[in-house]
């Protein structure tokens, strides 16, 4: 009895990981999953119970409200205009990897729409314009500032959130090819369906893993965008590490420009999540620069946008520089520009992330803690 126990335990978990991963979640979803898995349960139970003896009063009002309790889900509960704060909703559903929503609502009394995965609004377009949304998303145009535009050919976008960010580079510099990549393959659909991304063939989308697709492709690219996250503050730890800095850096061409936007704190306390990602970086990357996307002074979380360049004949970023120069968007980011020399005067305290050890959680947690405080 003990064997056929083990057994059926075993063979259990075997059919539960594999029917989970390749059939329940993919083409049933994860809501309808959960609630046939927890009928299913009950009914075995049924079964049993029925099989050795005769039901009770008692079992028949403990199984009508297990079976009312089931039923809930069925109810008229719009969980996805919940999570989406009363905003319209006009997508939803369960991604390989995400809950993925897209939704209609007013931002400072603007119209505008967005994309959710799982906890987080991550991207979204005007309306009905569809201009980008986010400021983060604005600084691809910090090449400009490094380089004469007429020379930016290939453009690599990490995350492809809403598409938008290749949109408009690929819209701003005519000629060029825009690699966009994400391991979501359900997002390419959505920005040609909600965020008035075109499907032309100077936009190429592949659905992989960034660092992934890094190593096997050997495109170089004058200019990189990064924007990956798993949900809300967490980051993938294999595109936070010194091995991976060193494989953006050999995609890059000589001069060229990576821009990548990190959830973090300018808090410098260690363990500091922006302290060792300004570190790790550093250890690579010729030139490293920060924007802080709400202000300099807030010590809370907020958007950074980290600016890294390859090459020592790239001019450097310094606020005289950004008060002075011709375009009237890039001097808007002066505001925002954090000198590292005031915040870190010295990075050695800090730790570089490595594939052997990329504790990335556990800064990530840190910084939620102390925001908590």
């Amino acid at each position: 009895m003990s064997g056929e126990v083990f057994f059926s335990s075993t063979l259990g978990s075997i059919l539960g990981s594999l029917l989970s991963g390749f059939v329940l979640i993919p083409y049933v979803g994860i809501s309808m999953s959960m609630y046939a898995m927890g009928v299913l349960v009950v009914l075995v139970g049924v079964a049993g119970r029925y099989n050795k003896t005769s039901f009770k009063r008692l079992d028949i009002l403990f199984y009508l409200v297990v079976i009312g309790a089931l039923s809930i889900p069925l109810l008229d509960v719009k969980e996805s205009e919940v999570l989406a704060g009363g905003g319209k909703v006009l997508f939803s559903k369960d991604g390989l990897y995400e809950k993925v929503m897209v939704v209609d609502t007013v931002l400072s009394g603007q119209p505008a729409r967005l994309l959710r995965q799982d906890r987080s609004f991550s991207s979204g377009i005007q309306l009905p314009t569809g201009d980008l949304l986010f400021p983060y998303t604005l600084y691809y145009k910090l090449y400009n500032f490094f380089h004469d535009p007429a020379t930016l050919t290939h453009a690599l976008v990490l995350g492809a959130g809403t598409g938008t960010v290749a949109k408009e580079i690929n819209k701003e510099y005519r000629g060029i090819v825009v690699d966009v990549v994400d391991i979501e393959p359900i997002l390419f659909n959505l920005a040609h369906e909600y965020f008035m991304v075109p499907e032309v063939d100077s936009i190429r989308e592949y659905v992989a893993d960034g660092r992934q697709f890094l190593r096997i492709n050997e495109q170089q690219y004058e200019l990189i965008f990064g924007d990956m996250y798993s949900s809300l503050y967490s980051l993938p730890f294999q595109v936070m590490t010194k091995e991976y800095c060193e494989l953006l850096y050999s995609r890059l061409t000589d001069g060229g420009v990576y821009v990548g936007n990190y959830i973090s704190s300018l808090d410098t306390l260690p363990p500091s999540l922006l302290g060792s990602i300004v570190a790790t970086f550093s250890e690579v990357f010729d030139s490293v620069y920060i924007f802080a996307m709400e202000s300099p002074e807030l010590s809370g979380p907020q958007n950074i946008v980290l600016v890294a360049t390859k090459g020592t004949k790239v001019p450097k970023l310094t606020k005289t520089a950004l008060a002075n120069t011709n375009d009237r968007t890039i001097r808007s980011f002066l505001k925002y520009f954090v000198e590292l020399e005031d915040i870190f005067p010295t990075l050695s305290q800090y730790d570089v992330f490595t594939d052997d050890l990329a504790p990335v959680e556990f800064h990530s947690m840190e910084l939620l803690r102390k925001a908590t405080l």
